[in-house]
């Protein structure tokens, strides 16, 4: 628990922020009544989200051992919402561009370039930015690509 990152939304005055609660979650969070779902329910560390994105980038496979069948790895990051839909999505990631990736309600992201062979994983929690806050993800993400893509 106090590894937990606090979540934070806009102050009133729209100038700083302040510490706010999930809505889906049941408080206190200690008390384990909680269960994996959107906006809120599942916890992590950015070294664990890492693993997974790189068993997702090797098609299932992690540590020599297979995990999920390349098959399932290519129904999940290949788009699966019409052409006729501006963005596309796969089962349980965004997809286009040659990437694909899955943001969190309250700013987390991961995204996978198979062919840079790049994962990013950007963790934070809040529900919106004061200023120009809302275009830390875009500027942290350019900075990742500019220092570690190929």
């Amino acid at each position: 628990m106090s590894r937990l990152a606090k979540s934070y939304k806009p102050n009133a005055a729209k100038d700083g922020l302040e510490e706010t609660t999930i809505g889906q979650l049941t408080y206190p969070l200690s008390d384990r009544r909680r269960q994996p779902m959107p906006a809120g329910g599942l916890f992590s560390t950015a070294a664990d989200v890492a693993k997974f994105c790189r068993m997702v980038l090797n098609g299932g496979e992690f540590g020599g051992k297979r995990l999920l069948s390349e098959a399932a790895v290519r129904q999940m990051t290949t788009k699966q919402t019409g052409e006729n839909l501006k963005d596309g999505y796969g089962l349980g990631w965004s997809t286009g561009g040659g990437s694909f990736g899955h943001g969190g309600a309250f700013a987390t992201n991961m995204s996978i370039d198979p062919k840079r062979g790049l994962i990013t994983v950007f963790l934070v929690q809040h529900s919106g930015f004061p200023g120009d806050g809302a275009k830390s993800h875009g500027a942290w993400k350019q900075a990742a690509e500019q220092q570690f893509g190929p």
